[in-house]
């Protein structure tokens, strides 16, 4: 929402409308520091996914901005199509500088014809934000296939199920619920595995199966969309990919010799370092970091404080 500090005026043109969720969360914290939990994942994947969506909506979206008062209010829930990540787009269409309107239903001379409108809304650049296509030019044909309903037969979203031998992974063609990197490292992590000769994949049939299966879990939750394969929630993907090479932590052993980081790692926030307590590559001060993340997270915002600490210590 930049570009409405240039002009007197921006038009936001949107089909279905989307959620705004701020990256500012609860208590000042960073919303990815305060939902992505495993605690509440948890309840996520126990839950219908119509009740998770309802209690997002209703308790933590809706206090802070109500999209009913908008001109094209969501058509999908909140956790079945991308949400706006905004922390400015709230505060400018209550000041008139964006302006949500549907659709375009024509061009103009001078501008555009919004749908439910007769009337032409002068324009000065119109920026098209249609989304993209994916494509590898570099493989050979067949080697990525997609099937008539749309499914990108990937396993993982990684692994092309019909190669002979495991020599190919597809490193971050993942459109998650969260942050990407933490998912392409592990990503990298599993690949290197496999290709260094210490893991192997199911067979062919079986792949296809998982990736049958996904597809069809993702149908029935998230909108229509051509790239409906790739769409995966960041903490359960994470556990899923660490599960295949053993670097998912041992919360059972963790119970009766590690309480402390047990239960860090349920109701604190779900930081990667969980991925190096254990297994090929493990990191031993991968507990300390799980442990002091919210103190480097206070670190920069009260610099004083803590420089001074460490100036004692």
């Amino acid at each position: 929402m930049n570009i409405s500090s240039l002009f007197p005026k921006v038009y936001l043109s949107t089909r279905t409308g989307a959620y705004v969720i701020h990256r500012l969360g609860p208590g000042g914290y960073p919303i990815d520091y305060k939902l992505f939990r495993r605690y509440l994942v948890t309840w996520l994947d126990k839950m219908p996914i119509q009740i998770c969506n309802w209690y997002f909506e209703k308790f933590y979206i809706e206090p802070r901005f109500n999209h009913k008062l908008y001109n094209v209010p969501p058509k999908y829930h909140v956790l079945s199509k991308d949400p706006v990540v905004s922390d400015h787009i709230c505060s400018k269409l209550l000041s008139g500088s964006v302006v949500q309107k549907k659709r375009i239903e024509r061009l103009t001379e001078n501008g555009v014809i919004f749908e439910g409108s007769n009337e032409e809304t002068e324009i000065d650049s119109i920026i098209m934000a249609t989304g993209y296509t994916w494509n590898f030019p570099f493989l050979e044909d067949g080697i990525v296939k997609q099937e008539k309903n749309g499914r990108i037969n990937l396993y993982k979203v990684m692994y092309p199920p019909q190669l002979k031998h495991p020599t190919l992974a597809i490193i971050g063609f993942l459109l998650p619920y969260g942050a990407l990197f933490p998912l392409a490292e592990i990503q990298c992590r599993w690949a290197a595995h496999i290709f260094a000769g210490k893991g192997h994949l199911p067979s062919s049939r079986k792949m296809l199966k998982d990736i049958k299966k996904q597809f069809e879990a993702n149908e029935k939750r998230f909108c229509s969309s051509d790239k409906m394969t790739l769409r995966v929630d960041y903490l359960q993907y994470l556990d899923d990919i660490a599960s295949q090479f053993g670097v998912n932590p041992n919360f059972a052993k963790l119970f009766f010799t590690d309480i402390k980081l047990f239960w860090k790692l349920i109701w604190g926030p779900s930081v990667p370092y969980q991925y190096r307590l254990r297994g090929p590559h493990k990191w031993n001060g991968a507990r300390d970091a799980i442990l002091t993340c919210k103190k480097r997270l206070k670190a920069p915002l009260i610099p004083d404080k803590y420089e001074k600490k460490n100036s004692q210590q």
